[in-house]
């Protein structure tokens, strides 16, 4: 079973220490909701590149990820943090109850007043059939990422099926 669980929203300056706090509770949530969420790894290019550990009950690491994924300009090489800053992590399993994990936050840039990049939360939960956790834990899981980043509409894909979606402060409920 793959599940997806999906928070965005819109343009939204956030200083780096914010979104770095806001890192460190969703990591916290992720740990206390399941034990192979507890370790986290960095994305590589191959299997020895990709076993390096995050602490992600850390701040000052959860931010130093967040300062190197700051997108530079061509020439001159400028940085550019008003794209926001972003963080893509898995949890090191190969077989069952894999997951990754990418959040984008603190972007804010507009051209002609469109979102160039929606911030996001995505959480990518592969080969859970193994589990027995009940979609209402993983439906808990969704609002508290909701509500931690203040989101606009976030969604739990089971399978490709949307299962469960709601949008706004109130959560209301689209499906």
């Amino acid at each position: 079973m793959e599940i997806i669980i999906r928070s965005i929203w819109s343009a939204r300056e956030e200083c780096l220490n914010s979104c770095s706090l806001k890192m460190l509770r969703q990591f916290e949530l992720l740990r206390n909701f399941h034990g192979t969420l507890k370790k986290w790894y960095k994305l590589g290019r191959s299997r020895k590149t990709s076993y390096s550990d995050v602490n992600t009950g850390d701040e000052s690491t959860i931010r130093k990820i967040l300062e190197k994924s700051v997108l530079y300009t061509d020439i001159p090489r400028k940085p550019m943090p008003t794209l926001g800053w972003r963080i893509d992590l898995w949890n090191g399993e190969n077989k069952s109850n894999t997951a990754k994990i990418s959040v984008k936050c603190g972007g804010y840039d507009k051209v002609m007043s469109i979102d160039v990049i929606p911030n996001m939360s995505l959480l990518v939960l592969g080969n859970w059939e193994s589990t027995k956790i009940d979609k209402d834990a993983f439906f808990a899981l969704m609002v508290a990422i909701h509500k931690l980043w203040h989101a606009e509409q976030s969604y739990c894909e089971i399978d490709g099926v949307v299962v469960k979606s709601f949008r706004g402060p109130g959560l209301k409920n689209l499906y």
